[in-house]
């Protein structure tokens, strides 16, 4: 949350290039050594400034949160009935260029160490898929497991083949990882840890 000073230095970048445009070359150097020395580095997220990528990360997934889609509602409520622990709108972070970057997942389930995204329309085209193919890597190199897709049909309209993909899912991870999980108040062993 932002206090009332931080609130004071929080614009858009459109108004800074306003600013910037009504000064001269001079002043513009001088402008740049003073907000280097007076301002901390800042981070921009849909045209807002933000003192750190950590405030940007949360805003972020206020908004997401606050915007959730139909499907993630109705997803989270599978979760629900089979009492799998979840966190929504997790964040992750990584480096890239020297720079600390972060991506949202929709879902996080941490008993099995897997990200489950809900994907819209948008992400049937060639331009997306190799988008998520790049997020779903940066994301597992993070330590994750595994990364899951459901599209928003499935969720909403097939919420029975949606569950039991899911059940399929879970199985096949604890038989992969020799894992055990506790969904629904009953506590599942992996094929292999049964022997």
């Amino acid at each position: 949350m932002l206090n009332k000073k931080e609130k004071k230095i929080q614009f858009t970048v459109k108004e800074i290039k306003k600013i910037l445009d009504l000064l001269n070359s001079k002043e513009i150097e001088r402008v740049k050594k003073i907000l280097k020395k007076k301002l901390p580095k800042v981070k921009v997220v849909n045209g807002l400034v933000f003192k750190t990528p950590n405030e940007a990360a949360n805003h972020y997934k206020d908004e997401l949160i606050k915007n959730q889609t139909e499907a993630e509602k109705v997803f989270k409520a599978l979760l629900k009935s089979i009492n799998l622990d979840y966190e929504f709108q997790k964040i992750f972070w990584y480096r890239k260029d020297k720079l600390d970057k972060f991506y949202i997942v929709d879902f996080y389930i941490p008993s099995l160490n897997i990200v489950i995204e809900i994907d819209g329309e948008y992400h049937n085209t060639k331009d997306q898929q190799k988008n998520d193919r790049l997020r779903s890597g940066i994301i597992k190199n993070n330590g994750v497991f595994k990364v899951f897709r459901f599209s928003n049909y499935e969720v909403i309209n097939e919420s029975e083949s949606t569950i039991l993909r899911l059940g399929y899912l879970i199985d096949n991870i604890l038989n992969e990882e020799s894992k055990h999980v506790t969904i629904d108040g009953i506590k599942y062993k992996s094929r292999k840890s049964r022997k």
